[in-house]
């Protein structure tokens, strides 16, 4: 109660200063970068249960690529998710350079 008091009488002689609010295009822009990384966050989260997911299933995709969600990568999920058979160079569906053994 004595701490409520206290501050009401330095509020009643100016002596606190008020919260500094933003402009609107401001906090827009705030609520809108938040909402780009939680998309961010939902993409990684996804992306690595996929990636656990073919690990367990013992499809290792990252021996050989980079990146299992790049042009290459997708072109060879997609194959699978397809029941083609994928050479064991995955050559075959792939754009760009795999990793070199």
């Amino acid at each position: 109660m004595k701490d409520a008091e206290w501050l009401a009488k330095l509020l009643r002689c100016g002596l606190i200063e008020s919260n500094f609010v933003p402009p609107e295009d401001i906090r827009d822009l705030r609520d809108l970068t938040r909402y780009r990384k939680k998309l961010i966050h939902h993409r990684t989260s996804e992306q690595n249960r996929i990636h656990k997911i073919l690990q367990d299933a013992n499809i290792k995709l990252t021996s050989d690529l980079s990146d299992i969600f790049g042009v290459s990568g997708r072109r060879i999920l997609e194959a699978i998710l397809n029941g083609e058979k994928i050479e064991t160079d995955g050559r075959r569906v792939c754009t760009g350079n795999l990793k070199a053994k």
